[in-house]
């Protein structure tokens, strides 16, 4: 699984605080299980605009497709019932393939 935004991107937008070293890198002893949440909410919003098989990475995903995996991990962290918000959904109109009934 490929996470569609950072370690570092998560850590601010939530405001984790996690551990630092010396040089500035995280070394979080749950650093796993964010990064965990990130894969997560990465396919989350993969599936939901239909390309789980997308080439995007945390360098080359598109800001709002970003924005969204952010909101998703919130939501997981903040244990929510529905992870996909509809503020995310509202967020991601755009980008969804349209279904076929």
């Amino acid at each position: 699984m490929v996470s569609l935004v950072t370690l570092r991107e998560l850590d601010f937008q939530l405001r984790l605080d996690l551990q630092r070293d010396n040089a500035g890198e995280i070394n979080d002893p749950l650093s796993s299980d964010f990064e965990k949440i990130v894969d997560r909410a990465s396919l989350i919003v993969l599936r939901h605009v239909k390309r789980e098989a997308d080439p995007w990475t945390a360098d080359t995903a598109p800001d709002d497709i970003r924005a969204a995996v952010l909101m998703v991990a919130k939501n997981l962290w903040d244990e929510t019932e529905e992870p996909l918000s509809q503020a995310v959904i509202s967020l991601l109109r755009g980008r969804r393939d349209p279904t076929l009934a």
